[in-house]
């Protein structure tokens, strides 16, 4: 299972923030963000409330204690899209790749797509 940083960072990034944009949605200090996605330090409760409301997601998937990805409510203020089922289930497929395969499924899927 993932670690909560390197969840953080995952789900950062797939809704292409920064982290300044996030800690400034969060309330929080860039270089906490970055802590945290470094695993240097870890957010108080309050905040990963704000983070799962803000990416939309149960707080047992943010801290990496399950990999199935729920909706945590409606929260018309969350960031990610709703995915298709195909969708999530690419998703899933992608997060069981290692860094190697990744890598070369980005580059070939930006290959098809001439990004």
């Amino acid at each position: 299972m993932e670690k909560f940083n390197d969840r953080l960072k995952q789900l950062r990034e797939e809704v292409d923030i920064s982290m300044n944009e996030l800690a400034k949605s969060i309330g929080v200090s860039n270089a906490a963000i970055c802590k945290w996605e470094q695993g240097i330090a870890e957010p108080k409760v309050t905040y990963l409330i704000k983070l799962s409301e803000y990416f939309d997601c149960t707080i047992d998937y943010l801290i990496g204690k399950t990999n199935e990805f729920q909706f945590s409510s409606q929260n018309e203020n969350a960031q990610p899209l709703k995915l298709s089922e195909k969708e999530k289930s690419l998703i899933e497929m992608y997060r069981e790749l290692t860094p190697n395969l990744k890598e070369l499924l980005i580059k070939t899927v930006k290959t098809w797509t001439n990004f």
